[in-house]
């Protein structure tokens, strides 16, 4: 489950940044995924606070990741499921996903 995850963690962060430089005035010019990061392709810009807003949208979006995920985890009310659980059960293989990701973005925002 690690690596989806961390796919479209990555997906994410490099979306909000492409949105970031958008509304800024600067399109990416490219966009390379990796399995557990990306990189978003911008240029330089004459207004150096552009880049570090473009920069720092990327990990403050896992905040507002955390924040959506734990709304969602709270109002269908999912527990988290153990892993004598998640060998007995694969249908709770989604809520583990949701927890995961969940802590993944809280370490990533921290971090």
């Amino acid at each position: 489950v690690h690596g989806p995850v961390l796919f479209l963690l990555a997906a994410w962060h490099q979306a909000v940044q492409c949105a970031a430089a958008m509304n800024l005035g600067h399109p990416p010019r490219d966009v390379v995924l990796w399995p557990m990061g990306g990189l978003t392709y911008i240029g330089s810009s004459p207004n150096c606070w552009h880049n570090v807003r473009i920069a720092a949208f990327g990990p403050i979006s896992y905040l507002l990741l955390v924040l959506l995920i734990f709304v969602v985890i709270a109002a269908l009310r999912i527990v988290q499921p153990t892993d004598a659980r998640l060998a007995a059960d694969p249908a709770v293989v989604p809520a583990a996903a949701a927890f995961q990701a969940m802590w993944l973005s809280t370490g990533l925002c921290v971090y």
